[in-house]
């Protein structure tokens, strides 16, 4: 059975730069060499009428996953220190009522429960000064347990934690490195046409192919006017004399309206030493709400 050729969409040039296809230039690049970021052989590149641009290899082909795996790294790696454009990541955040400290009813009425989670974005490159490094080993405190992220993120501000990065193609990430208590970043990569896009993306999103692991979770106080508005009708809070709307919810209500505020999947029924709703999603998420309260 003849093995399906790999058609690789990016390459080292002679100077060690990571290059995609689509920028070699087919008048000019006789010029140049290319070698394979996984493997370091010779690869040409290959820009026919017919068939997808693509570098290939001599009488050779590198494995699929790990030259997935070696590319992604550098290419975060190399997108994180160009700093030309924003490296961001961006998750949901809970909020509570801004009056709530002022409410005299506030428990009474459910004024602390989660409203709707609104979006924040951080960019990384404002808070992480020093380049991004692959394959650094960490060494834990009890000079025993070794973690080696794909891709490091470090501050010269020693209070700021490190962030890792990890490629997810085939393998999630260790469970012994997501239990560490490091903050992490696990992006996932489904295929070839996913390093193009890694080279393009100024923000990374919590969703099915970002997961973020040890970050913490700011409450930011908001404004219940604009927050709670479409999901009841009336108040009988004292806030409505200040001209908020409703407030009170009753907690069949929250379960059916409200997703999970820290990655917005749905709260299901769970029995522990209590009955409480927790997230679907665990456990990736653990957010849970007492039946009490």
């Amino acid at each position: 059975m003849t093995t399906k050729t790999i058609q690789y969409p990016f390459a080292f040039d002679e100077n060690n730069n990571l290059v995609s296809i689509k920028e070699v230039d087919r008048e000019s690049r006789g010029e140049h060499t290319y070698h394979c970021p996984n493997c370091g052989r010779p690869m040409r590149p290959r820009q026919g009428e017919h068939n997808v641009w693509h570098f290939a290899h001599d009488n050779h082909q590198c494995g699929q996953e790990s030259y997935i795996h070696k590319t992604a790294k550098l290419i975060l790696a190399e997108r994180f220190n160009s700093r030309c454009e924003p490296f961001a990541i961006c998750f949901s955040v809970r909020g509570i009522c801004k009056d709530f400290s002022l409410c005299p009813q506030a428990n009474e009425y459910r004024c602390r429960w989660p409203l709707p989670p609104e979006k924040t974005e951080y960019n990384l490159l404002e808070h992480y000064d020093l380049p991004a490094e692959t394959e650094v080993d960490i060494i834990e405190p009890d000079g025993e347990t070794h973690f080696r992220p794909d891709v490091l993120l470090r501050s010269s501000n020693p209070k700021r934690h490190p962030i890792f990065i990890e490629v997810f193609y085939k393998h999630k990430s260790n469970i012994d490195k997501l239990k560490s208590g490091h903050r992490i970043i696990e992006i996932r990569i489904k295929g070839l046409d996913d390093l193009e896009a890694l080279k393009t993306t100024n923000c990374f999103e919590e969703d099915k192919s970002t997961n973020f692991y040890n970050f913490t979770r700011p409450v930011l106080p908001r404004d219940i006017t604009e927050a709670i508005m479409k999901y009841a009708e009336e108040c009988v809070c004292p806030c409505s004399a200040n001209s908020f709307p409703p407030c009170q919810i009753d907690k069949d209500f929250f379960v059916k309206n409200f997703k999970c505020p820290r990655c917005g999947g749905a709260l299901v029924l769970r029995k522990g030493y209590s009955l409480f709703y927790g997230c679907s999603n665990y456990p990736r998420c653990d957010y849970a709400i007492s039946i009490d309260e």
